[in-house]
């Protein structure tokens, strides 16, 4: 095998390496932001133009334009590698920090509301010692 072949391999296999990580992240924004229909489709198409992109800009670089089957078996071989590494793991940290993410804002909204209660309550008595004041004046 050439050096330039060798070459033409590992650049295959990383650039499906870099692929499935972007896959991941994609996954992880879906996960972690709890998004829409729409917006994982936008996602989806953009994540497909990415790849359609990378896929050809590696395919220029290997072999002026043409698509081989070393190419196309190395990508996916780093693309699935990746996946199966990393997914299992993503996926459990990213759904984690989602519902920790609901517990803290649900920890926040209840301080926020017994902040809100002490304050009116505080604000009643005043205006309560107010009036009682001024009737003592009066009397």
């Amino acid at each position: 095998m050439s050096p330039w072949m060798l070459r033409c391999v590992f650049f295959c296999l990383f650039s499906g390496m870099a692929l499935g990580g972007l896959f991941l992240l994609f996954k992880m924004l879906r996960l972690l932001f709890g998004l829409g229909k729409w917006s994982v489709a936008l996602l989806d198409f953009l994540y497909c133009c990415l790849c359609a992109l990378a896929v050809f800009l590696c395919a220029l670089a290997v072999d002026k334009g043409r698509l081989r089957f070393l190419q196309a078996g190395l990508q996916l071989a780093g693309w699935l590698g990746v996946v199966f590494a990393f997914d299992p793991f993503l996926s459990g940290a990213a759904r984690c920090l989602y519902r920790g993410g609901k517990r803290l804002g649900s920890f926040f909204s209840r301080q926020r509301a017994l902040a809100r209660r002490c304050v009116l309550s505080w604000a009643k008595r005043g205006r309560a010692r107010k009036k009682l004041r001024q009737n003592r004046k009066r009397a």
